[in-house]
């Protein structure tokens, strides 16, 4: 597949969240995946690098946030890589990790970085601000 016909697939799958929700936003992630898709950046969470893990870490987020809602800012794709550039916004409404829910409502910056071969991921990495989601719920102070 060329580089447009997979940055479509990402945003069809971002449009399939928006649209349907996340748990049928994860549905399509699944359905565009490799069975053998790796996952590098879970081990930071303590979880394998698998499609398997990828669903128990959005599993746990979805416990702790509630009507998540991501905007696509920026988008580039090049030869078998789409990158993103996103804002998520959501309500913290269960523990995450040892945080218990705060009802605050956040937004956040994320960057994903998926890579293709012969139409499915082969590979996900991405990184979340994690650092200013912990400052809106209170966890870190302000700077």
């Amino acid at each position: 597949m060329s580089a447009e016909e997979n940055k479509a697939l990402v945003l069809r799958e971002a449009e399939a969240r928006a649209k349907e929700g996340p748990e049928a936003g994860l549905a399509f992630f699944e359905a565009m995946c490799d069975p053998a898709c790796t996952f590098p950046d879970l081990a930071f969470y303590g979880l394998p690098p698998t499609l398997e893990g990828y669903k128990q870490f959005i599993s746990g987020a979805l416990g702790a946030f509630s009507d998540v809602c991501g905007t696509i800012e920026e988008i580039v794709a090049e030869g078998d890589r789409v990158m993103i550039w996103s804002t998520l916004r959501t309500t913290h409404v269960g523990a995450w990790r040892t945080i218990p829910a705060t009802n605050k409502h956040v937004s956040f910056r994320g960057v994903g970085l998926y890579r293709f071969a012969q139409g499915k991921v082969i590979e996900y990495r991405f990184l979340y601000d994690t650092f200013g989601l912990l400052q809106q719920i209170g966890a870190m102070p302000q700077s």
